[in-house]
């Protein structure tokens, strides 16, 4: 199951309170640089230039569906990893401040 990061998420690692609002950017930008980062491992070129230009957020999930049929398990795999790091790392805010620099 996708995680869901937000501020109950936050809460249950500890890391609500003061700055949570940045925190919560930062794991969310590292997120999507993660999703992004294999979006264009998968695709081609020709298959990335399309995505791109697709603007209405709709479409470009239903093209996914059609290039990138793996595109939602991957997706969920990336936020269950991502919670997984955070959950094990021994300085969470340390590491997630990384990804914000």
């Amino acid at each position: 199951m996708a995680v869901d990061f937000d501020n109950a998420w936050l809460t249950k690692q500890g890391l609500d309170g003061k700055g949570s609002a940045k925190t919560l950017d930062a794991v969310i930008g590292e997120f999507e640089l993660r999703v992004g980062n294999k979006l264009v491992a998968k695709l081609t070129k020709p298959q990335l230039a399309k995505f791109e230009k697709i603007e209405d957020e709709d479409a470009r999930f239903d093209y996914l569906d059609e290039v990138y049929p793996e595109f939602e398990s991957e997706v969920e795999k990336i936020s269950e990893d991502l919670d997984a790091e955070i959950t094990k790392a021994g300085d969470k805010k340390k590491l997630i401040a990384s990804w914000a620099d």
